[in-house]
């Protein structure tokens, strides 16, 4: 989110400055073509912000669209890429990565298991991948975040089923974006908080779209006639 507001103002600022002292002073159709690919890019910047802001506002909206699934059970028939959130408990049939830390982040890496198995109130399914976001892990006194077996866990990600060719068995495991450690009901709580800045943010995007595309390319395409 910070990305985007420091994109979001640094395109404003560069419309403004445009609009300001360039543009104030354009006399000649021949000024005015000058400053027309700026806006255009402007816009396109704006246009791709405004997307992402999007996406984020829609990403939080999914996660709190249903209950979480807590069962293999309800995962029967989900196909390949279906986004998911899924509650569950670290296993304590993970390995561990260092003393009683199933996975953790230090100061520069996230280390996770490439299978991170988790209990669900009928069996276990595995996290696929060691390459998510570690959100609201507890912090060890050396400041290492970390995760340890009987911690309960959301996971929001998307199905992976697998096809073994020689035996024709199917397997399913779980492509994490993020791992939150807590509740379910502790995670909706955050969500729920993120999404007012996040809303905020989008209408911040179209706003400023909108304003330069009214304002100054409108004043530079009327000084091209």
């Amino acid at each position: 989110m910070l990305a985007n507001l420091f994109l979001l103002l640094g395109c404003g600022l560069f419309a403004w400055l445009l609009a300001r002292f360039p543009l104030k002073n354009a006399k000649v159709p021949a000024d005015y073509r000058k400053l027309l690919p700026f806006f255009f890019a402007l816009l396109g910047f704006l246009l791709f912000n405004a997307l992402l802001a999007w996406q984020g506002v829609r990403s939080l909206s999914a996660t709190l669209a249903d209950p979480p699934v807590s069962t293999l059970a309800a995962l029967a028939g989900a196909k390949s890429g279906n986004g998911i959130v899924l509650s569950g408990v670290v296993s304590a049939q993970n390995d561990t990565m260092t003393g009683d830390y199933v996975a953790y982040v230090d100061e520069q890496h996230l280390w996770s298991p490439m299978e991170l198995w988790l209990d669900l109130n009928d069996g276990r399914l595995a996290v696929s991948n060691d390459t998510y976001r570690a959100t609201h892990w507890p912090v060890d006194a050396m400041g290492y975040a970390y995760l340890r077996a009987g911690q309960p866990v959301i996971v929001v990600g998307a199905v992976e089923n697998y096809l073994a060719l020689t035996s024709g068995a199917t397997s399913q495991e779980i492509r994490a974006e993020i791992v939150y450690a807590g509740s379910y009901e502790a995670f909706a709580n955050r969500s729920r908080a993120s999404l007012i800045p996040a809303t905020v943010m989008l209408l911040a995007n179209i706003f400023v779209l909108l304003l330069v595309l009214l304002l100054p390319l409108r004043d530079c395409l009327k000084g091209l006639k």
